[in-house]
């Protein structure tokens, strides 16, 4: 650590901005200074290659910052109050209190309160780039969590050049490629398997049945002259009846098989009566998260591992953040491949899925927007919640 003297100014390098603050508070405990500037230099090297880039902070004293003597309090007055001191010194004295102490006591104590005053009327010493500020502004209004608004404004301080801050084309094009990082796509197999179970889990009010639906719709577009997938739409809700009448309708709308079971054993034997089934849909109850019981009984009733499901837990995209978190957390036991977002189009801020996905370590499948059951489910793309997002501009993210 370096610390120079040239007219008026002082210098102090550090391996990163955060050491030379630290060591600035450290040697200056009233904050009797103020910074310049701050910027990155080369240290080292050879006629300025192989050097290693540092940061340094200009800044100047205030005030003349001498050591304070404090005396040593003797045993027992450590958190004493001013009248309890003053009582003491005259009972060594031996005198008792007089008019003139009074006074002058008042005053010492009237001064010590202004003193007080001002120090914390004094503003603060913001040394954030602006550029950093508008940022987590930005990051904070499209709803991600403070995790990771704190984690892009550190890469941006880390990362980035005071010349590359300035430019707000850069600084934008960084925090794109950054968001679409958090983002993981979960592909759907290149090469279907015989039989695929598709099993769809989630809180009521997700959208599972409606998704279902759309699932079989767009195997029904694969279909071709050569080949026409056999679909079969099971539901094991059986707490809301309409649940399995809504499904049966889309069932005999899409011209696919449908079938109501309670059990493991029930969906083996759906399997086992049709041989040539392609597409297996399974519609499940929604409980709340935090219904264990319930949601550990729906688990036993998908144990089928012979028929290597893959199941995919549904989330709104209108969710809190929070919500989400323990929605995410409360479905771990399904093991879940990835998630669906549904309702994309009812929101107008994503950062709340993208953190907690984030967060939480899940690649997004697909993505639903709007009741259309024939058209409105796609493959997820890091895009489709790009788009979504206020004020961020994503030009380079989308030219890769």
């Amino acid at each position: 650590m370096l610390d120079k003297r040239e007219t008026g100014e002082l210098k102090i390098q550090g391996n990163t901005y955060e050491e030379c603050l630290q060591e600035l508070r450290k040697r200056y405990e009233l904050n009797n200074y103020f910074i310049d500037k701050k910027r990155q230099i080369s240290a080292g090297g050879i006629k300025g290659f192989f050097g290693k880039t540092k940061w340094e902070v200009i800044y100047r004293l205030l005030a003349p910052v001498r050591p304070r003597y404090t005396a040593k309090p003797a045993a027992g007055e450590e958190g004493d109050d001013f009248d309890q001191q003053k009582q003491r010194v005259l009972n060594i004295a031996g005198k008792a209190p007089n008019p003139q102490l009074d006074a002058i006591s008042r005053m010492i104590k009237d001064l010590d309160s202004k003193v007080t005053t001002l120090a914390s009327d004094k503003p603060a010493v913001t040394s954030e780039h602006p550029a950093i500020q508008r940022v987590a502004g930005i990051l904070e209004s499209n709803e991600f969590t403070p995790s990771i608004v704190k984690n892009i404004a550190r890469r941006l301080k880390q990362e980035l050049t005071l010349e590359e801050l300035d430019n707000e084309e850069t600084v934008q094009e960084r925090m794109a490629f950054w968001i679409g990082e958090l983002i993981k796509v979960e592909s759907p197999p290149v090469a279907e398997k015989n039989l695929r179970v598709i099993v769809l889990v989630g809180p009521t009010g997700e959208g599972k049945t409606t998704t279902i639906a759309k699932l079989a719709a767009a195997y029904r577009k694969k279909d071709s002259a050569e080949h026409e997938h056999q679909i079969c739409m099971i539901t094991i809700d059986q707490l809301r009846v309409a649940a399995g009448r809504q499904v049966e309708t889309y069932a005999r709308v899409l011209k696919t098989d449908f079938a109501s079971g309670n059990s493991a054993k029930d969906i083996r034997e759906i399997v086992a009566g049709n041989d040539k089934l392609d597409v297996l849909l399974i519609d499940t109850a929604g409980y709340s998260p935090n219904d264990f019981g319930r949601i550990g009984q729906m688990r036993e009733i998908l144990n089928i591992p012979e028929l290597r499901p893959e199941i995919y837990l549904v989330v709104s995209a209108s969710k809190k953040t929070g919500d989400l978190l323990n929605i995410i957390k409360n479905y771990e036991l399904f093991n879940c491949k990835a998630v669906i977002v549904t309702k994309l189009d009812e929101t107008d801020r994503i950062g709340n899925v993208v953190s907690a996905l984030a967060e939480k370590n899940k690649a997004v499948a697909y993505v639903t927007t709007g009741q259309t059951v024939s058209s409105d489910i796609k493959v997820a793309e890091p895009l489709d919640f790009l788009h979504k997002l206020a004020d961020i501009k994503i030009r380079s993210v989308e030219n890769g």
